[in-house]
């Protein structure tokens, strides 16, 4: 069963294949198609701000289907789109599954994010730090600079 509050949203997963430690329940196929007229949408950025609505509204449907059968995955997930003159046709599709023993994939990446940034801080405090730039100044030979 899934407990409330441990995920607040259906995961879209383009994983098709998963190890014999993974447990899928299949609850069915989902998909959600739409059709826009381009006009005269370019490549500024409020378009791509409106082409990026389009996208996150299908997203939003296919977890809703997805909802619907009581599942909380979305697995095999894929998007796709068609153009034919001014008419464009954008659709996703997946499984929608109940996934059990993956591993928690957003603790992994708020650690790596965490370390980026005690990286970046360290090398930004390093850079500023009044010790290594008085030890750069004046004279020094070789294996002389020690780096504190």
């Amino acid at each position: 069963r899934h407990k409330e509050g441990t995920q607040d949203e259906v995961q879209l997963l383009t994983m098709k294949e998963f190890g014999p430690e993974v447990r899928v329940r299949i609850g069915g196929l989902v998909t959600a198609k739409s059709v826009k007229y381009l006009g005269k949408l370019a490549s500024k950025l409020s378009d791509q701000e409106t082409r990026d609505g389009w996208w996150s509204e299908l997203r939003d449907e296919i977890r809703s289907h997805a909802r619907t059968l009581c599942c909380w995955h979305v697995i095999g997930y894929s998007e796709a789109s068609t153009i034919h003159d001014d008419v464009c046709v954008i659709s996703t599709t997946g499984t929608a599954a109940t996934v059990r023993g993956l591993p928690d994939l957003t603790q992994a990446h708020r650690v790596w994010l965490q370390w980026e940034i005690y990286q970046r801080e360290t090398a930004q405090n390093i850079n500023n730090s009044p010790s290594r730039h008085a030890s750069l100044t004046g004279n020094f030979t070789p294996n002389s600079y020690i780096d504190t």
